[in-house]
C-alpha cells in the first residue's frame, strides 16, 4: 500500500513517517504486508508525484496534504490535483496548524471530513487513515 506525504517541513515529514511506518500494523487493510511511503518536500513535487503514481496505476491509498506549502497552497494542489485525475482522485488528509473550523469558513466546498490538526499525535494519525480507507 502506497501513502504519500506532501509537505515542506521535514520535522512533520519525519514525525509523519516515523508514525506511519511505526504503526502499519494497526491499519493495513487484509493482504497487505507493508507500506511504501512517498514523500514530497514541495507543492509542485507533490502534484508531480500524485500524478505520475495515479496515472501510472499505482495510486496512494491515501496522502497526507499540508494546507500552507511555501511554492503553492494545499488547496490550490487540490484544485489541480482534481482537474488533472477527476474521479481518480485518491483520499486526501489535510494538515494545517489553523482550526478546521477556520479553513471550513474560509473554503466552504471542500470535503473536511478528514483533517490532521497540527501539531498531532500518533493516535489521531492512525484514526485518519484508517477513516480514510474505509472511505
Amino acid at each position: 500500500m502506497i501513502i504519500l506525504i506532501i509537505d515542506d517541513d521535514p520535522v512533520v515529514r519525519h514525525i509523519l513517517s516515523a508514525v506511519i511506518n511505526g504503526y502499519a500494523t494497526q491499519y493495513l487493510p487484509a493482504g497487505e504486508t507493508s507500506v511504501d511511503l512517498k514523500v514530497a518536500t514541495s507543492g509542485t513535487e507533490g502534484l508531480e508525484s500524485l500524478t505520475a503514481l495515479v496515472q501510472g496505476g499505482t495510486p496512494p491509498a491515501v496522502f497526507f496534504l499540508d494546507l500552507q506549502l511555501m511554492d503553492m497552497t494545499g488547496i490550490e494542489l487540490l484544485d489541480q490535483a482534481t482537474a488533472i485525475l477527476g474521479d481518480s482522485l485518491p483520499p486526501v488528509i489535510p494538515m494545517s496548524a489553523r482550526p478546521q473550523m477556520e479553513l471550513e469558513g474560509m473554503h466552504p466546498k471542500k470535503d473536511w471530513s478528514l483533517f490532521l490538526q497540527k501539531p498531532f499525535v500518533p493516535d489521531q494519525v492512525i484514526a485518519q487513515i484508517k477513516a480514510a480507507l474505509a472511505i
